[in-house]
């Protein structure tokens, strides 16, 4: 492994490595959202489903989800945060949306946006640098990334924005 830096959390964790080298199957109890840099980076979903990821793409996997992530002939440059049930539960809270609407994620592999690439950019810089006042950033970053899924991405996003709108109605009468 060329390089590592990881930051622990109750509700996260975010570990930044460059590396060519993969795991045996295994899972992680909190959902796992994870960038590339550069490089190659391929998986396994279950039995069956293969993945490869290209620079710029996103990992969405779900809780407990089984995978496998294989071994390359070149290094890449990867960030992976996994985030608790239990940080979106306080997210979803602060929208007073029910915790049973917690995300599934339906696709394992997306591209990323720049707002996405710029989060995990600085996460990679906070977590790398060692910086005074870094477990407020990371946790800052996590967070704003967390929000970002929920509101994008995650299955219950029309319901948010229809709340949202919802309550912005109700204020102006």
């Amino acid at each position: 492994m060329a390089a590592f830096s990881a930051f622990i959390d109750p509700d996260f964790s975010a570990t930044h490595t460059v590396t060519s080298s993969g795991l045996h199957p295994h899972f992680h109890s909190g959902y796992v959202i994870g960038y590339l840099f550069s490089g190659r980076y391929a998986c396994q979903l279950g039995r069956h489903q293969n993945f490869e990821f290209r620079p710029g793409e996103m990992t969405l996997l779900n809780p407990e989800e089984v995978h496998e992530d294989f071994a390359s002939g070149q290094k890449r440059d990867y960030l992976p945060v996994n985030i608790q049930k239990r940080l979106f539960e306080t997210s979803l809270h602060g929208l007073d949306v029910c915790a049973r609407d917690l995300p599934p994620f339906s696709c394992p592999r997306i591209q990323a946006d720049s707002q996405i690439g710029q989060i995990f950019a600085s996460l990679r810089q906070e977590l790398d640098a060692h910086d005074s006042g870094r477990q407020f950033e990371i946790r800052s970053l996590v967070n704003e990334l967390a929000v970002y899924l929920l509101r994008h991405l995650a299955p219950t996003s029309s319901r948010l924005e229809k709340y949202e709108t919802g309550r912005r109605l109700a204020r102006r009468e």
